[in-house]
């Protein structure tokens, strides 16, 4: 794995990632931006990785990543197979832990 500052164009410490979105992937990019009230693409990459470092340490803790409707006390469990790796996996691996993360 290349550290940061071995990377050419790119400060010691960062790292610019280029996406290439179609015209649809850019929509849902904006309108999720919109409706968070997020203004940079990199406060949306912030709160994403933030989002899925937890996810990632709750499935490698044993934990259910689920969302709750109160009223019915409904329960729907979210399944990615990235969060699954990451359980049958926790016990080879150590957490490391994004700064965004808490």
């Amino acid at each position: 794995m290349q550290n940061c500052s071995q990377i050419r164009g790119h400060e010691e410490g960062l790292l610019r990632i280029q996406l290439d979105l179609d015209k649809a992937g850019k929509e849902q990019l904006d309108h999720l931006e919109g409706i968070t009230g997020l203004k940079r693409h990199t406060d949306f990459f912030n709160a994403a990785i933030t989002l899925f470092e937890w996810a990632v340490q709750q499935r490698r803790a044993g934990r259910i990543i689920a969302s709750l409707d109160e009223s019915s006390m409904n329960c729907k469990e979210l399944q990615m197979p990235a969060l699954e790796h990451a359980a049958r996996c926790a016990k080879d691996l150590p957490i490391a832990s994004y700064a965004g993360a808490s």
